[in-house]
């Protein structure tokens, strides 16, 4: 099993960019895409990057892959919820 080593660099605030997002508005289809569509997820990796906003049953999404990706997410520490 191969191990996922992270490091964590701290941000920035002067070069954060506003987070890549799809035009999902209520999330009903982007949902249905979701249950349906076994490359959901990486579809919209190659559409919007290792970082991006959806909103499935109305509820805001970030999916985010990728260890420098998910480093930067630690790296905020309070800003990770589960």
């Amino acid at each position: 099993m191969a191990l996922l080593q992270l490091t964590l660099v701290p941000l920035d605030p002067a070069t954060l960019q506003p987070l890549p997002s799809t035009p999902a508005l209520s999330g009903v289809l982007e949902t249905l895409a979701f249950f349906r569509d076994p490359d959901f997820a990486r579809s919209r990796f190659e559409r919007y990057g290792d970082v991006y906003e959806t909103s499935l049953l109305g509820q805001r999404t970030v999916f985010i892959r990728g260890g420098q990706a998910i480093g930067d997410l630690f790296a905020l520490g309070d800003a990770v919820q589960g």
